[in-house]
Order: C-alpha cells, then sequence, then structure tokens
C-alpha cells in the first residue's frame, strides 16, 4: 500500500496554565511541550505506523523547529524527498489549555503556504493507491493535487482543517473531518443539516464526532459507526480509513476499521499521540468481525 499525504507541517506549542490571560495580563504556564504537529504530519505517520509506504509533500522553514519536524518524520520512516526548505519560518500554533480544559490557539501557518502545485505534481509522478490531502495548504495547491490525482484515478481523501472553507472539488473521493471543524464550516449546530451539507463536496462525507462515533453519510443514508478513542485522533482515523478504503474500496469497513485505530491510541500528557501497529488493529478488527458494505 502506497500513500501520499499532502498536507501542513508545524510546531505545536502547549502551555497548560490555571486560568487564561486577561487582556494586558500575563500568566504563568505550569507545563509546556514542544509536539510535532500539523495534519500532514499526524497523517503521514498514521499511515507508516500502520504499515503503507508513505510520503509526504510540504514544506518547513531552515530553522530549528523545521530540523526537528523533519527528524520526526524520517524516525517515522516516512519518504521525506518531496519535503522542501523555504525561506518562510516554520509553520506553528501555540495552545494554551487552562484547567477547565478549555483551549485558545494561535496558528503561523509559515512555510505551508509555500507549497506548490508543482511540488505535489513531481511526487504523483510515482505511483500512489491513495492521496491523503488536506486544506492546510493554499487554496490553488489544494484544488490543483485534486484534479492531478483524479486525472490518474488516484482516490483522494480530503480532510479539511480550520481556519478554512468548503470548496467544491469534483475529484475528491472522501470528505473526512471531524465534528467541530464540520459544525465551522458549515455554520450550523444540527447533525442532519450538517451532513446534509458536507453531502454536498464529496459522494461519501465521515464525521468523526465524541458523542456519536464517526458518522458516515453516502446517497443520503447516514450510518453511525463507534469510536472508542482519546482526543486528538482524527488524523489516525483518516489515516486508518484512507488505507483500508484504498485496499477494499468499502467506506463502511474502513470506518470500522480506523474506529479500531482509534481505540487503540494512547495519549501521554505533553507528549505524542502513541500509535498502535497494523498487527494489534487488525486483530481488534478481526475479533469485531465487522461485515458491511457501504
Amino acid at each position: 500500500m502506497r500513500v501520499l499525504v499532502a498536507g501542513g507541517i508545524s510546531c505545536d506549542v502547549r502551555l497548560g496554565v490555571v486560568a487564561a490571560p486577561a487582556v494586558g495580563e500575563t500568566v504563568p504556564a505550569e507545563t509546556v511541550g514542544f509536539l510535532a504537529g500539523g495534519s500532514g504530519v499526524g497523517l503521514a505517520v498514521a499511515c507508516s505506523k500502520l504499515a503503507a509506504q508513505t510520503a509526504i509533500v510540504g514544506c518547513v522553514g531552515g530553522d530549528e523547529h523545521g530540523r526537528m519536524l523533519l527528524q520526526t518524520l524520517r524516525d517515522a520512516r516516512v519518504d521525506t524527498r518531496h519535503l522542501l526548505a523555504s525561506n518562510a519560518p516554520t509553520a506553528m500554533t501555540v495552545t494554551t489549555r487552562d484547567s477547565d480544559g478549555y483551549t485558545r490557539t494561535v496558528a503561523c501557518a509559515g512555510a505551508n503556504t509555500k507549497v506548490t502545485p508543482d511540488m505535489v505534481a513531481r511526487a504523483l509522478a510515482n505511483s500512489w493507491d491513495a492521496l491523503l490531502l488536506t486544506t492546510e495548504l493554499p487554496d490553488e495547491t489544494v484544488a490543483a493535487s485534486v484534479d492531478m490525482a483524479a486525472a490518474k484515478a488516484v482516490p483522494v481523501v480530503l480532510r479539511p482543517t480550520l481556519p478554512g472553507r468548503l470548496v467544491k472539488l469534483p475529484g475528491v473521493s472522501v470528505l473526512v473531518v471531524d465534528e467541530l471543524t464540520a459544525l465551522r464550516l458549515t455554520g450550523s449546530n444540527e447533525t442532519e443539516t450538517v451532513m446534509n451539507v458536507l453531502a454536498g463536496y464529496a459522494p461519501t462525507v465521515v464525521v468523526t464526532t465524541e458523542k456519536h462515533g464517526a458518522l458516515l453519510c453516502r446517497d443520503g443514508r447516514v450510518v453511525r459507526y463507534p469510536i472508542a478513542a482519546v482526543s486528538g485522533t482524527g488524523d489516525v482515523f483518516a489515516a486508518a480509513f484512507t488505507l483500508r478504503y484504498a485496499q477494499r474500496r468499502d467506506c463502511g469497513e474502513a470506518a470500522a476499521f480506523a474506529g479500531c485505530a482509534c481505540a487503540l491510541c494512547v495519549r501521554p500528557p505533553n507528549e505524542q499521540l502513541q500509535l498502535p501497529k497494523l498487527t494489534q488493529v487488525m486483530a481488534l478488527f478481526d475479533s469485531q468481525r465487522v461485515t458491511t458494505t457501504f
């Protein structure tokens, strides 16, 4: 299984505070974490961990953060030959989490804005079973990537991110989006409305939620698949879904498989998400004896 990921690459700074600062106020951080972030990184690492031959298209700055991210990807056995250094700084997010669990994030797109259609075209010159794409890249690059992959009959799984907007791209095979992003992009808090709106953007839509598991919509039919997972496993779900979908073209089975992958994740405080191996996911998946065609 060969998967090409095109998406954002960033350094995530996470600060644990008792309470968020008011305007003009400075508060101490009780914990600090520097993590490899960006959906591009999360997707690529997850695909590689699940035994796919994985390459990533993206940009980092020629700075310490960029070198850290490059090493993280290489340690995960992700092919980085299509990852280029830019004069722009490496993308960064700074997130505070208070004692009540509320988060506030500021993001700088940095080098992610330098990813071009030509970079993706060079990568797509090779043979791929799927393109896993995020909207962290420039709109022009996202649209061109979908068109180029579709022209080669490569299925495209699109993972929208915030901030962003929905754009109809006919070559998208599946839209995989988390609940918060779906609510923000559609402007609705009603699940039925959200699913109906998103259905206009791809033949198959999967929305991952905390309370209702994964909601899969196709041909006007919505099916729920349970996800017993820690928070922050959206990229793992999208990666696992893509791998199974590319193999079997069965969206229901892919959603169930992805749910198993999420259930086996572990997140230590202020550390990178710990991902399961393919053998572990397959063992759980097989034990559930999922039989579905969707």
